[in-house]
């Protein structure tokens, strides 16, 4: 499906990153060193951040899904509004875009195309990618709280009020995680509804895909793949819509 462009996309923030198959060459000097070569793009002051990844790995056959944490460095660069910002660290790299969103091909491909490897040539030349993953959050805000839920989201639960217990829906959190059969691409959706203005409705849309390479691949591939999973985000986020929702975006 050809990428649908809105006047006012939904998008909260846009996350495209590439994680390394083995860790950066990384020493109490190199977020400076990055900050020389960043700051044209990403004047503001850098943010070191530790963050906490939590991986999810998918059972086979009888096995549960599996929840591990693992600690993670990075670098934050931002521009001087905050909206546009580069990650760097030892295990990955990526490049994200808050509200409002420019486009994909007009703002975070090629930022990808040239501020990755300008950002890593000198810590690491031709490095090579174990995975990639695009992950966009989106906010759809509703200017009513009068609705049937289906006339702007194609989402089917099983999921009711016990019969016992007399009431109306008032909340939801969906969160699901699947891997495509004929590829390595995993999936997690969440879909719920959060804190709105008065008199109306708002939900968030959070798709996250990753795609796992079988064998380590140098940028050049890493980046084609992503360009086919961003599309495979945009026919997830499409077929998960309406009209009238798409309404709301114009």
């Amino acid at each position: 499906m050809p990428s649908v462009k809105y006047k006012n996309p939904p998008i909260e923030e846009a996350i495209c990153q590439f994680s390394f198959a083995q860790p950066l060459p990384w020493n109490v000097d190199t977020p400076r060193k990055l900050f020389e070569k960043l700051r044209g793009h990403y004047p503001a002051m850098p943010q070191q951040q530790q963050v906490l990844q939590a991986n999810l790995a998918l059972g086979v056959g009888p096995e549960s899904p599996g929840l591990s944490l693992a600690p993670a460095e990075r670098v934050v660069f931002a521009d001087n509004e905050n909206l546009s910002r580069f990650t760097v660290g030892p295990q990955s790299i990526g490049v994200h875009r808050a509200r409002p969103y420019i486009g994909f091909e007009e703002d975070m491909l090629p930022r990808i195309m040239e501020d990755i490897p300008s950002s890593i040539e000198f810590i690491q030349r031709d490095p090579l990618f174990a995975n990639i993953s695009v992950r966009y959050i989106n906010r759809i805000e509703i200017a009513t709280t009068e609705f049937d839920l289906t006339e702007y989201f194609n989402w089917n639960s099983t999921s009711q009020l016990p019969s016992s217990f007399d009431g109306t829906i008032t909340g939801f959190f969906y969160r699901t995680a699947a891997q495509q059969t004929s590829t390595p691409l995993n999936l997690t959706l969440t879909f719920a509804s959060v804190t709105a203005p008065k008199d109306t409705a708002a939900f968030v849309l959070d798709i996250e895909l990753v795609y796992n390479f079988d064998d380590p691949v140098p940028s050049q591939q890493a980046v084609e793949r992503l360009v086919e999973v961003k599309a495979a985000e945009n026919s997830i986020f499409e077929s998960l819509i309406t009209d009238s929702t798409r309404e709301l975006f114009k």
